[in-house]
């Protein structure tokens, strides 16, 4: 496989805490990835970098039909399993209603004070506004979840922030209103389930097994 920051004409860019958008877009994208192939990891890695820098476009060249780090290939019967949203930080309760053009986002979030930052499938944040998710750490589901949270409707930009605490690294991400515990950048929001965690994983492998299945070609 080859990856491109960019076309010929372009220019990649990044910012000095994140670093460059490529790389930062494809880590996300490789660790919410679901089964994905090359082809399909490589086409969210294209949005999410075109929203953060229109100007720049990655390439890609090889096998792109197989999955990352592996000689399988995906073929016209590639199950589809539901993405993944992930938590990027946490803003003080109130800031997307209020914003400013130096809104900060911290590494963690908890209830009654912050709001979690949410990042994803932009469809999917319209989909599920209202619905409520437990947030586990980034290990995955077979741990205890550390919050709950749900999606509000709402989308709020905010930046990173460098050694001095100055702003870099626009993004924008949707809101989710923390309703309990304390949630950590990096975690994984799965959809509330009452049960054990041993029952939850049972579950989810219940889920991925009643999966739509569509033509990937």
């Amino acid at each position: 496989m080859f990856i491109s920051g960019s076309r010929s004409w372009e220019a990649s860019a990044g910012d000095p805490v994140n670093g460059g958008f490529l790389t930062n877009q494809l880590v996300s994208a490789l660790a919410t990835s679901g089964g994905e192939s090359w082809a399909e990891i490589l086409t969210r890695v294209r949005q999410g970098i075109h929203r953060l820098n229109p100007g720049q476009t990655p390439g890609v060249e090889g096998a792109t039909r197989r999955y990352p780090f592996s000689l399988a290939e995906a073929s016209a019967d590639t199950p589809y399993l539901r993405p993944t949203m992930t938590v990027v930080g946490a803003i003080a309760k109130g800031t997307a209603r209020a914003p400013t053009p130096q809104t900060i986002r911290k590494n963690s979030g908890r209830a009654g004070t912050d709001e979690a930052l949410v990042a994803g499938l932009a469809s999917l944040y319209g989909e599920q506004i209202g619905a409520i998710f437990d947030v586990y750490p980034p290990i995955g589901p077979g741990g205890k979840p550390r919050g709950r949270v749900t999606l509000t409707g709402q989308v709020s930009t905010s930046y990173a922030a460098d050694g001095e605490g100055r702003p870099v690294g626009q993004a924008q991400h949707a809101i989710g209103k923390i309703v309990s515990g304390t949630v950590k950048r990096g975690g994984t929001l799965m959809t509330f389930f009452k049960g054990t965690s041993a029952e939850l994983v049972k579950k989810t492998r219940d889920w991925a097994a009643e999966s739509v299945w569509v033509d990937c070609r």
